[in-house]
C-alpha cells in the first residue's frame, strides 16, 4: 500500500510540544472532509493510529511517553490531534517505535527515525527497518532523500532511475521530473526518453532544462543525437538567456553562432556570449569553429587538384627526358 498523490500533503503534519501537551497538527483543504480521518488510541501500550480506512496511516506507532488522554479538534486549516502529558518533559518527536501489536509505522515517523538511528552504534539495522517503511510506503520526502543519497554511486543507478520514475510520474515532483530527464540525457541509450521529462521541467520553471535539450539538438554541442535540430536549440537557447541566462546557455548559443558560415555578423555575437559565458564560468574553453561542409568541399578540390597538377608536371618531365 502506498500514499496516493492526493493525500501526499496530509503526511506532512506538524509536530510541536506545548509544556504539558504536545500537538500533531494535519493540514486539510477547504474541499477535503476531515470526518474520514479517524484515530485509535491505546493507553496500555502509550500507541496512536491515526488513518483514514483503507489507506497508509497518517500518524502510527509507540508515543515518545505515555499520556492520560488525546483531544482532537478543527483550528483554521488543521485538524489537531492533542496528547496531554502525564509528565511535563520535552518530547523531541511524536512517535518512538513501531505500533507494537500491528509492527506498524507512519511515513513521517518512520523517515524521522531512520535519520535518528542511522548514526546510532548497533541501530544500522532498525534504522534501515525504517527507511524501507517509509520508502515502501511512497513518503515523497525519503524518496527523495534515497535519490540524492544514491545519485553518484554508479551501481545504485537502476535503484535512483526506478525511484525517480515514482517521484516523478507518480506523485509529480518537479525536481525528480527534471532530474529523471538529466539521468536520461546522460546515457546515450535513452537519451530520446530525456526529451518529454526536460520539456516538463522547463515548463514547471527549471529553466536550466532548456539548456539540456539544446545540446540534445544542437549539431555543435558535441552530443549524440540522431535528428540534430539547429533552429530548434536555437529557440531553446534564447528562451533560457531571456528567463535566466547562465554561462552554459551563453556557451551553447555561441557554439552556434561560431560555427555559422551563412551570416558573418553571428560570428561577432557568438564571440560576445563567449565572453559572458566565460566571464560566468572561467573553465570554460575557447572554441574553435568546425570546418563547414563548403570548407571541406574547397579543401577537397584542393587537394585533388594539387594531385592532378604533380601527376601533370611529372608527365611533362619523363617527355622531356
Amino acid at each position: 500500500m502506498s500514499i496516493k498523490p492526493e493525500f501526499q500533503y496530509l503526511y506532512d503534519w506538524e509536530f510541536e510540544d506545548k509544556y504539558d501537551r504536545v500537538e500533531a497538527k494535519i493540514p486539510i483543504h477547504s474541499q477535503f472532509s476531515p470526518d474520514c480521518i479517524k484515530f485509535l488510541f491505546d493507553k496500555n501500550s502509550s500507541s496512536i493510529t491515526i488513518y483514514i480506512s483503507g489507506y497508509v496511516p497518517i500518524v502510527c506507532g509507540t508515543l515518545f511517553m505515555s499520556v492520560k488522554d488525546v483531544e482532537r479538534e478543527i483550528v483554521q486549516s488543521f485538524l489537531v490531534f492533542t496528547f496531554l502529558k502525564e509528565e511535563n518533559l520535552q518530547w523531541p518527536f511524536l512517535i518512538v517505535d513501531f505500533y507494537p501489536e500491528t509492527e506498524s509505522i507512519d511515513p513521517k515517523s518512520a523517515h524521522i527515525l531512520s535519520h535518528m538511528l542511522a548514526s546510532s552504534p548497533n541501530q544500522e539495522e532498525k534504522a534501515l527497518k525504517f527507511v524501507h517503511s517509509s520508502i515502501g510506503s511512497g513518503y515523497l520526502p525519503a524518496i527523495l532523500t534515497a535519490i540524492q543519497l544514491f545519485l553518484n554511486v554508479e551501481d545504485r543507478r537502476a535503484q535512483v532511475i526506478d525511484l525517480l520514475d515514482v517521484a516523478a510520474n507518480r506523485y509529480q515532483d518537479p525536481s525528480s521530473i527534471f532530474q529523471l530527464g538529466i539521468v536520461y540525457y546522460s546515457l546515450d541509450s535513452s537519451r530520446e526518453i530525456s526529451i518529454p521529462y526536460l520539456a516538463r521541467a522547463m515548463s514547471l520553471g527549471y529553466t536550466e532544462a532548456g539548456v539540456y535539450l539544446a545540446k540534445i539538438f544542437s549539431p555543435n554541442s558535441g552530443v549524440s543525437f540522431y535528428q540534430k535540430d539547429e533552429v530548434r536549440a536555437m529557440d531553446l537557447l534564447r528562451h533560457v538567456l531571456n528567463e535566466k541566462p547562465n554561462a552554459q546557455a551563453y556557451y551553447e548559443y555561441a557554439k552556434i553562432l561560431l560555427n555559422d558560415d551563412n551570416y558573418s555578423s553571428n560570428h561577432e555575437e557568438g564571440r560576445e556570449c563567449l565572453k559572458k559565458a566565460q566571464e560566468l564560468d572561467s573553465s570554460l574553453p575557447d572554441i574553435t569553429p568546425k570546418k563547414s561542409h563548403i570548407t571541406k568541399i574547397l579543401i577537397a578540390l584542393t587537394a585533388t587538384a594539387a594531385v592532378a597538377i604533380a601527376v601533370y608536371f611529372k608527365k611533362s618531365k619523363k617527355k622531356q627526358i
